[in-house]
């Protein structure tokens, strides 16, 4: 099976979701999401092969978006970068 060529940002604050005008230009799908139900919802959208997630989210933490997103794709290897 061939990763996704999709990335999901997830972050409250607009000035850490720079990256999707690159990501776009480089052929990458983009989402983004401001909330952990955004992420979630937008994760079934697009099967993310990459996301880039904040920890501190006005709904759960990403931790918790986390072990959502790994729990409906099983499989999913979770790594973090702090």
């Amino acid at each position: 099976m061939q990763p996704s060529a999709a990335i999901l940002i997830v972050d409250d604050h607009d000035g850490f979701r720079t990256l999707p005008g690159h990501a776009r230009a480089a052929g990458f799908t983009v989402a983004e999401a401001t909330t952990g139900a955004e992420a979630t919802e937008a994760a079934r959208t697009i099967r993310p092969g990459l996301v880039l997630l904040d920890i501190q989210l006005p709904d759960f933490d990403g931790f918790e978006v986390a072990r959502r997103l790994a729990a409906a794709r099983p499989g999913t290897r979770l790594r973090s970068w702090c």
